[in-house]
């Protein structure tokens, strides 16, 4: 679609931004740096941005693995027993989403209610905390840390 080509930040080189698009609109950015130096820190960033969001992720995986081993069980006892449109009420009060009829389709392609909150507790541990009230102080400075983390990538 088009190329840019700007001065690198020492002048010593160029730094060259194209854009692709193909016939079903998939677009493609591509950035190449012809200064040695920039583009070695580049990748000298680029390298560090990487640590900090493994590290991020090393520190949610550790609070995920810690909140369902302390709290998975007496939460998903807490459904037990509900319809699935009961469990929709407790897990949303009624608004927002999933939708009833989403929560529906994910209990299903889940196998099970169960099955589903067991998901939704373990990939949605940052808002589930906030939701339920859960209050542990490891696993929310664990949370905390990797939300450091990110936003400092960003």
């Amino acid at each position: 679609m088009g190329e840019s080509v700007v001065p690198c930040p020492c002048e010593n080189g160029t730094i060259v931004k194209a854009t692709y698009m193909d016939d079903w609109n998939r677009v493609k950015f591509e950035t190449r740096i012809t200064c040695p130096a920039c583009l070695r820190e580049y990748e000298l960033r680029t390298a560090a941005l990487n640590a900090r969001k493994q590290e991020a992720e090393v520190c949610f995986q550790k609070a995920q693995i810690l909140a369902n081993q302390r709290y998975l069980s007496p939460w998903l006892d807490s459904f037990k027993g509900c319809t699935v449109k009961a469990a929709w009420l407790r897990y949303t009060t009624g608004s927002g989403y999933p939708s009833l009829g989403t929560f529906y389709k994910h209990v299903r392609d889940h196998g099970g209610l169960l099955n589903y909150l067991e998901w939704c507790f373990s990939k949605n541990i940052r808002y589930e905390w906030k939701r339920f009230g859960i209050k542990d102080e490891e696993i929310e400075t664990l949370l905390e840390h990797a939300q450091y983390l990110t936003a400092e990538t960003c």
